[in-house]
């Protein structure tokens, strides 16, 4: 932390706010579909295959990233997208007609975009420090960020008996999108696309 505190904290800030994003969606959905449907079976085929949709994101998202150039502003992109679509997405897959055809649909759409943020993140944070203390940098910030996201489920349903389970969902989607659009635009970009001269790389 003392090397270099500046990439440590807003990157910190910005893996939290994405993995609660992470906690918020994809460990949340089994939830709202035992809610919202009918048999858990349903529940955890839709569960599944929204899962694997999300393999298309990082896919997807990594061919984009190399098109657009750069780490940080493919994120920025992909974030704003994601953010811009939380409300609409939310409130369709939870339309009580057609139920699991509309929550397969809709939050496999929202779980592609998320999982596009997630494309250039391991290069943006393994550039972000020298490599002389890379590795435990990395390890560092992600981990923490990991542990902050780990609250995520209980926040949410602490916030149930005063919202309601669909507000409180939402409401804390983008508080943790806020945060995470906040850490994106504050690290510094560690390769642009077509660059001549010093590398962006701290080594």
């Amino acid at each position: 932390l003392r090397e270099a505190p500046y990439p440590i904290i807003i990157g910190f800030v910005m893996v939290s706010g994405l993995l609660y994003v992470n906690a918020a969606t994809f460990n949340f959905y089994p939830t709202i579909m035992l809610q919202f449907g009918k048999t858990d079976f349903s529940a955890f085929s839709v569960t599944l295959v929204i899962n694997l949709m999300s393999l298309a994101g990082v896919l997807s998202g990594g061919a984009i990233a190399s098109r657009i150039g750069g780490r940080k502003k493919p994120m920025l992109i992909f974030a704003a997208i994601f953010i811009a679509t939380i409300y609409p997405l939310i409130t369709l897959g939870i339309s009580e007609s057609y139920f699991y055809e509309y929550a397969m649909i809709f939050f496999g759409i929202q779980a592609i975009l998320e999982a596009m943020i997630f494309a250039t993140i391991p290069a943006l944070l393994a550039e972000s420090f020298s490599k002389r203390y890379r590795a435990t940098a990395v390890s560092f910030t992600y981990n923490m960020g990991g542990v902050a996201a780990g609250f995520a489920l209980m926040v949410i349903e602490l916030g149930v008996p005063v919202f309601g389970l669909t507000a409180s969902w939402l409401i804390n989607l983008f508080v943790a999108s806020a945060i995470m659009l906040y850490g994106i635009i504050m690290i510094k970009e560690t390769w642009v696309k077509g660059t001549t001269g010093k590398d962006l790389i701290n080594e």
